[in-house]
């Protein structure tokens, strides 16, 4: 292995055994289940085991990403340890054959075999040093589009099968061929679910700001300007030194001055990774009073009154 990554041990192993259910038997509770793992979690954890084992199989996993950069967007249900999802993430996804699935073509179902011949793949490193200790060897899977609105957005599902177990069959790809509308249903009622909740959020931060007679904004741990209320955009088109903005939405807030800029910077990071935040004068005559809030952090920006 050329990585100084420790290798996932033998134990990382804790996958439901079974033989695989008929096309009767579970079916309701499957298709329920996929369903439900749009609004909730246990539903969604359930899902691994039942998909696969409903193929022959013994784990799986969904996803969604963007096209443009493979990036996931959404990860509906994972199957493998925390440590296995680690070290994949920090080195092996570089090498792992089966990912070309994300530019294969849509709406059709591939095996592993289509990517890598088996005998290549028993010698890979992908496999020596990775999938062999969660004895993935074998995969069926597919790419489905999720949103129509937007043409980068796909799913994938992708079920695991042992290396006793035997590749998959054309029982399984037929199965798998009935789940596919309701799977890719599943991650559009999901993604829709996402979009709402994320609107919902904004609309109720916005209401909050609005709440509040002085400027203020919501920012990033980077101190990018997230929200902003009324008073802070009247605030930061003034000439008062104070750019709650920056230049566009998202960008970092900025003061007169680069040094006071830098040590704002500075407090608002640590708030963003559990300090206190706490008050911030600048040459200006002005006040900013930042604050860690329990789900976002708050900058409430506020004129100092000066003597006459």
């Amino acid at each position: 292995m050329r990585t100084g990554a420790t290798k996932p041990e033998k134990n990382l192993r804790s996958f439901i055994k079974g033989d695989p259910i008929t096309e009767a038997e579970g079916w309701d509770d499957l298709i329920a289940d996929l369903y439900s793992s749009a609004i909730d979690d246990t539903a969604a954890a359930r899902l691994p085991h039942a998909l696969a084992r409903f193929v022959g199989g013994f784990e799986g996993a969904m996803w969604t990403f963007d096209a443009r950069t493979l990036a996931p967007t959404d990860r509906m249900i994972i199957a493998q340890p925390i440590e296995a999802q680690r070290l994949y993430a920090d080195y092996f996804h570089r090498l792992d054959p089966w990912m070309k699935i994300a530019t294969a073509e849509p709406n059709r179902i591939f095996a592993g075999s289509d990517f890598i011949a088996n005998d290549e793949l028993a010698r890979s490193e992908f496999y020596n040093d990775f999938s062999r200790h969660t004895d993935v060897f074998h995969l069926l899977g597919a790419k489905l589009p999720v949103c129509p609105a937007e043409p980068n957005s796909f799913g994938i599902i992708v079920l695991h099968n042992r290396i006793d177990g035997g590749a998959f069959d054309g029982t399984a790809k037929h199965r798998l061929g009935l789940l596919l509308p309701h799977v890719r249903r599943a991650m559009q009622l999901r993604a829709a679910v996402r979009r709402n909740a994320v609107a919902t959020q904004d609309a109720t931060i916005t209401a909050m700001l609005e709440a509040f007679a002085m400027p203020a904004a919501v920012l990033s741990s980077d101190g990018k300007v997230l929200h902003a209320n009324s008073a802070a955009e009247v605030l930061d088109a003034s000439s008062i030194g104070v750019r709650l903005r920056g230049g566009p939405l998202g960008q970092p807030i900025a003061v007169m001055f680069a040094s006071e800029t830098a040590q704002l910077q500075a407090k608002i990071a640590s708030a963003g990774s559990g300090g206190a935040g706490g008050p911030s004068s600048v040459t200006s005559g002005c006040q900013l009073a930042l604050k860690r809030h329990p789900c976002c952090k708050t900058l409430h920006r506020r004129q100092r009154v000066l003597p006459s």
